[in-house]
């Protein structure tokens, strides 16, 4: 003899769980499948060209990527015209230097171009706005490493609100969680 209870308890447990994943499935701001970025600093440039067979490698200079040139060009990586990401050497031997990550499907430890502050706030809980005296870019920036995550700002509407010390824009809070990822710098 069947328990009836068991089979109420059964069914509401599948249902949970359905619901569940199509809860987690469908929350966030992300609709689309993201892989993690497998290049990395220190990694040979041939490991890079195996890991992107079907993309194109063209020599850009720095300057267009608001860097400061060195005297040697980078490398830009092209797939179907669209650009994934630009790297330079690193200044003594053949491996990446650093890169700048701009496709939306790819992440670098959990982060990709195209996020919302808001979700890259819950992976990194303690970064600060900045705003790049160079450029006049809004970044944000983890204090535990070294990588800068440009957002998609301007000086009228940035994500956050600073104030003006010193000469340099001191952070205060972010206000505009909604803002977006455009490009993730690595050194």
């Amino acid at each position: 003899m069947i328990n009836l209870s068991s089979k109420r308890f059964t069914f509401s447990l599948l249902f949970a769980i359905t619901f569940l994943l199509i809860f987690s499935s469908c929350s966030g701001t992300d609709s689309h499948t993201v892989s993690e970025f497998n290049v990395c600093v220190g990694m040979p440039i041939n490991d890079v060209k195996k890991l992107y067979p079907d993309s194109k490698f063209q020599s850009e200079s720095p300057n267009q990527f608001g860097l400061c040139s060195s005297g040697e060009d980078g490398i830009s990586v092209y797939r179907n015209d669209s650009l994934l990401f630009y790297f330079w050497k690193d200044w003594e031997q053949d491996q990446v230097g650093g890169f700048i990550l701009f496709d939306s499907n790819q992440a670098y430890q959990g982060v990709h171009p195209g996020m919302t502050v808001s979700d890259f706030l819950r992976i990194h809980p303690n970064a600060v706005g900045t705003i790049s005296l160079m450029d006049s870019k809004e970044y944000l920036f983890v204090p535990s490493n070294d990588d800068w995550y440009q957002v998609e700002s301007t000086l009228d509407d940035l994500s956050a609100n600073y104030k003006m010390v010193e000469g340099e824009y001191e952070f205060l809070e972010f206000r505009d969680l909604e803002k977006r990822i455009s490009s993730i710098f690595v050194k």
